[in-house]
């Protein structure tokens, strides 16, 4: 009897722990326009100022790693304290319709980052290629120090400019 309360102590115990674990306020990165401020940044650090930036924001995410923080980098965004006239949205993945997802793996993750039907406007001050360099440094610094297994991304570009994928990183450095 003492042995079977022991191991119902334990399940519990278990089950409350992982409960826990899976919700969780977390800093994550997204990359941010700048429109609507006379503000400008060089967020690639290349040399190219731009009206956008990386901005951290902390989120709480529920699920495991590392589909909630991926997923995350990817939420709307509006400005807190934005006067009216100011942009509803500030993530540039959502303003160009980019979506991300990851897949966990035993031996590696997968993230899908999906641009196949983003589009970039001439009035939105960044090209997709920007976007999406922007997209892969948020997701290094969300993911950095994360656990140790090696994480893939998989770059979907609209058709025609399959070429952009050959400037993207092909994985998150650990």
């Amino acid at each position: 009897m003492a042995l079977l309360r022991s191991i119902l102590f334990l399940s519990a115990l278990t089950l409350a722990t992982n409960a826990f674990a899976e919700r969780q306020i977390v800093e994550i990165y997204q990359p941010t326009s700048l429109l609507g401020t006379e503000g400008e940044d060089d967020p690639l650090h290349n040399g190219q100022s731009m009206p956008a930036t990386i901005l951290q924001r902390p989120v709480v995410v529920g699920g495991a790693f590392p589909e909630s923080p991926v997923a995350a980098v990817a939420l709307p965004h509006t400005i807190a304290g934005a006067s009216q006239g100011f942009p509803k949205e500030s993530n540039l993945i959502v303003l160009v319709g980019g979506k991300l997802h990851a897949e966990w793996g035993e031996k590696q993750h997968t993230i899908i980052a999906d641009f196949s039907q983003a589009k970039a406007s001439d009035d939105l001050g960044v090209t997709l290629l920007q976007v999406m360099q922007l997209t892969a440094e948020c997701l290094q610094l969300t993911l950095k120090g994360w656990e140790k297994t090696p994480i893939d991304i998989v770059w979907k570009t609209p058709e025609g400019s399959e070429s952009l994928v050959n400037t993207l990183p092909k994985g998150i450095k650990r």
